[in-house]
């Protein structure tokens, strides 16, 4: 039997282990996989009931990042890239709460842009 793996959430004390996470992706990737999973159901689980939704659809994004990825590098970047897009809208915004004066007229248009909606259509069977 294969070494186990602690996959319960890390507390803000402990280190996430790394090498044991690599080691076990090289020796089985689909158990792997299947705790990398169950760590983050964990964690959205042990979350606010609050932010539940939004981390499951964060989730959702990630995932769909990562199936839509040529290879593991091209997950990490797209990702990445999608981090540093909400990091920006979040600076965008507090910026413009802490002083609105100094935004450029591009950002002043990026931060009052309404949301956009969308009509949902039922398929025809």
């Amino acid at each position: 039997m294969g070494t186990e793996y602690n996959t319960n959430p890390p507390s803000q004390d402990e280190q996430f282990d790394f090498n044991a996470w690599r080691e076990l992706f090289e020796q089985d990737p689909e158990a792997f996989e299947r705790q990398r999973a169950e760590l983050i159901e964990r964690t959205i689980a042990a979350s606010p009931e609050r932010y539940q939704q939004r981390l499951r659809g964060l989730m959702f994004q990630v995932e769909a990042k990562r199936a839509t990825a040529r290879n593991p590098l091209d997950a990490c970047v797209k990702i990445s890239n999608m981090m540093w897009d909400h990091f920006e809208q979040l600076r965008l915004h507090l910026n413009a709460v802490a002083s609105p004066e100094q935004l450029s007229e591009a950002e002043r248009k990026r931060v009052n842009k309404p949301k956009t909606s969308a009509t949902v259509l039922r398929l025809q069977r």
